[in-house]
């Protein structure tokens, strides 16, 4: 869905226009929510949905501090997630310029015509760069016209990722297998890592990934591998004709990419995706679980499979790989449009 084309002609009291507006917002703050974790937050509390007593006014102010309260804790939703050379996600900025509609750099997304200033005509309203045009929240006694309307509809239809990197209630397995034998010219056959994998479950921030190898020599041949995984788990929104795509966004760095966490040695130091292992629900609300690379890939593979390396005839050889960013990123496609059917 999208939302109503603004035109001259749009009344500017049009309360399905207002309903839209707070249908959408409010689909914003539960992703707010649930990218929080809080189902209490609440960026713009005691605003009621509009009806007709609602103040026109009033609306609109409330509509343009509800984007400028939240629009930093969402991230640019035309970003390319995968490929990436900067570890870094892209903030959204509603500040700057937009080629497509024309509007200036460095300048709020809300268009406000000052008291005194002559209105635009039909024709010159939808011009971003109209010379009568001031920036900013609207202020009392300005002039109203389309173009709030159509100012709130882009700047809130930007508002559709949201992304974090903090800490999670994670699993982490950590697994060491050892082999022992005779010192020989050649590395002794390592075997596969055999069993399930136990996730337990555990309220620390750790890496989301790693892992090591430490091939030890003396007084015969040690072997040692150690392997570090997390599983993170974050919440999302999740609503009536709401559409989430998870993914799980990485920097993997290290001395090797290795084939069973499903890099080439050309991915490393760039950006990439991973889709979530699962999904869950409790108490009405929504969780993805992801990882670097899925645990049972390393189940049954040999360590010769995961790590291409020679093991010295003395001395130590350590080698690691891990993600130095990490981002748990969800877009959503919102429900956006005329909701005059239901509105009754």
């Amino acid at each position: 869905m999208a939302f109503t084309t603004i035109t001259a002609e749009n009344p500017w009291n049009d309360l399905n226009l207002a309903r839209q507006v707070y249908q959408a917002c409010m689909h914003r703050r539960g992703a707010l929510r649930a990218g929080f974790s809080d189902p209490d937050h609440d960026p713009i509390p005691e605003w009621a949905e509009p009806d007709t007593s609602t103040r026109v006014f009033d609306f609109i102010k409330n509509a343009q501090m509800f984007v400028n309260r939240v629009y930093s804790w969402f991230y640019d939703p035309s970003e390319e997630l995968h490929g990436s050379a900067s570890p870094d996600l892209t903030p959204l900025d509603i500040y700057k310029g937009d080629p497509e509609t024309g509007k200036p750099d460095d300048t709020s997304p809300f268009r406000r015509v000052p008291e005194g200033t002559l209105p635009p005509s039909h024709d010159q309203w939808e011009a971003q760069d109209w010379t009568g045009y001031s920036r900013g929240m609207i202020q009392p006694n300005d002039a109203a016209g389309p173009w709030l309307w159509a100012d709130l509809f882009s700047v809130i239809g930007k508002l559709t990722r949201i992304a974090d990197s903090g800490s999670y209630t994670a699993a982490v397995e950590n697994r060491e297998d050892h082999s022992f034998g005779q010192q020989s010219a050649s590395p002794p056959p390592y075997a596969a890592l055999s069993g399930s994998v136990v996730l337990p479950l555990v309220t620390t921030y750790c890496p989301f990934f790693q892992v090591a190898m430490r091939r030890e020599v003396f007084a015969g041949t040690a072997a040692e591998m150690t392997i570090q995984m997390l599983i993170v788990e974050r919440e999302y929104y999740s609503a009536a004709d709401v559409t989430a795509t998870n993914k799980l966004v990485v920097f993997p760095q290290g001395d090797y990419p290795g084939a069973a966490f499903g890099f080439a040695a050309a991915d490393m130091g760039k950006t990439a995706t991973r889709d979530p292992l699962s999904t869950r629900e409790e108490n009405g609300r929504h969780y993805f679980r992801a990882a670097f690379c899925d645990p049972a890939s390393l189940i049954g593979a040999s360590r010769e499979s995961i790590i291409s390396a020679v093991v010295p005839w003395g001395g130590i050889n350590f080698l690691f790989t891990s993600s130095s960013a990490q981002y748990m990123v969800t877009d959503y496609v919102f429900p956006d449009g005329d909701i005059s059917a239901s509105a009754g």
